[in-house]
């Protein structure tokens, strides 16, 4: 995935969701990521265009591509590299599993992160 441009969709309400896209603007040294909000009133219409329905998880889109959920997660961190890229074992567990997990933790980060009335949008320059 080298000079290809990613874009992260996240839910810019969810607390959880903001510090990580804050930690991985952090992370990323060579500005791989540009960020949008997955909620339809503020993302670009271009960009939304490929999502077939409503998600409620990260999205990926590289190249054309979209990754959801887990799978979108280890993408990230492999495009971080350093440190982060040892978490991608956890690709070895069968693809059900980790995106059950990842649907442990959406299904209740309000609950246990707390949600914003507003919605985090990075700057364009990052």
């Amino acid at each position: 995935m080298e000079n290809k441009m990613h874009i992260i969709l996240y839910d810019g309400h969810c607390y959880l969701c903001n510090r990580v896209i804050k930690f991985i603007i952090r992370k990323d040294k060579h500005k791989k990521f540009s960020f949008a909000t997955i909620k339809p009133e503020i993302t670009d219409n271009n960009i939304r265009k490929g999502l077939q329905e409503e998600y409620d998880s990260v999205i990926l889109l590289t190249d054309g591509n979209l990754y959801y959920k887990s799978e979108a997660v280890f993408r990230i961190l492999n495009e971080l590299g350093g440190i982060w890229k040892v978490l991608i074992l956890f690709t070895a567990f069968p693809r059900k599993f980790t995106d059950w997990l990842y649907d442990i933790i959406a299904e209740n980060r309000y609950k246990l992160f707390g949600r914003s009335d507003t919605c985090l949008v990075p700057e364009h320059e990052i």
